[in-house]
């Protein structure tokens, strides 16, 4: 086969790798913008949960 431009083929478990290396990468992504927003208003605040007291024991 002279003349022929060969292309090396990666091996099926580095393709495993790499996919699920991507994968972890995406829900990471997903994971650390779920639980630390770039949301610079409420930075640094904890959530306002409002009064759950009865109203006999305030």
């Amino acid at each position: 086969m002279k003349g022929v431009n060969c292309v090396p083929i990666p091996s099926t478990t580095q393709v495993y790798i790499e996919v699920t290396q991507q994968t972890v990468d995406k829900y990471m992504k997903e994971w650390s913008e779920k639980w630390f927003p770039k949301d610079e208003a409420k930075e640094g605040r904890l959530p306002e949960v409002q009064n759950s007291l009865p109203e006999f024991l305030r």
